[in-house]
């Protein structure tokens, strides 16, 4: 979503930005899956993402002292949107 005048009621709802983009969670969850992969000799691995719903598709982990802080005081953490990438991986 582009912070522009169309998209300004969106970004004024006192939301807090913590500058981790999709990609760059995607990029570290691929890093893990091939950590992965040559522990268990795999040559080859893809790794997906389409549409994330959960924080754990992208390798995002919040800890529950910070899950019950924001659930305490009524608000909610909204990590889902479309990323629809593919990295694929040949280890030789």
């Amino acid at each position: 979503m582009p912070n522009n005048k169309k998209w300004k009621k969106a970004f004024s709802n006192h939301s807090a930005r913590t500058g981790v983009r999709f990609i760059e969670a995607l990029a570290a969850k691929a890093a893990s899956e091939v950590e992965d992969a040559v522990a268990k000799d795999d040559t080859e691995i893809e790794t997906r993402a389409r549409i994330i719903k959960t924080p754990a598709e992208i390798n995002i982990k919040l800890s529950p002292l910070a899950q019950r802080y924001v659930t305490g005081k009524n608000k909610k953490i909204d990590i889902r949107g479309p990323v629809f990438t593919t990295i694929k991986t040949e280890i030789s």
